[in-house]
């Protein structure tokens, strides 16, 4: 095998993540992410877009945690594969993108907001049933 001998940007990815489940395989447990995604391949420009996502192990754990306690959270990471003095010769380094948290965000309400609260008019009580007036004969 060969070893990584510079930082490499992997990519872009963020999103919306509405739950996630967890998934089993011989190299152990992983978050799956659910949501709405999208990974930038810095060199090409080339763009994937998913409805689901696996992230590091180094923000799997901080993202699930948000999601444990609200209905979604929003992120945007840049990816590196960086030199390591380990088995694969490289681990991964995950850095948030400025100006954007990993914070919980309410995908219902974040769209509601951009609507501008498009409010529905109160209903209005149903007008009273009249009986019909009798007119009288001159």
């Amino acid at each position: 095998m060969v070893a990584l001998e510079k930082d490499l940007h992997l990519m872009r990815i963020y999103g919306q993540a509405t739950g996630y489940r967890v998934a089993t395989s011989q190299y152990g447990d992983t978050s799956v992410f659910k949501g709405v995604f999208k990974a930038v391949n810095p060199t090409t420009g080339e763009m994937s877009t998913a409805g689901e996502c696996c992230l590091p192990k180094s923000v799997e754990n901080q993202l699930a945690a948000i999601l444990n306690a609200a209905d979604g959270a929003e992120f945007a990471f840049d990816v590196w594969a960086v030199p390591a003095k380990n088995a694969y010769g490289y681990e991964y380094r995950v850095k948030s993108v400025p100006g954007v948290d990993v914070a919980p965000a309410p995908v219902i309400l974040n769209l509601e907001a951009k609507m501008g609260m498009l409010k529905l008019e109160a209903p209005q009580p149903a007008a009273e049933e009249t009986e019909p007036t009798s007119k009288k004969k001159k």
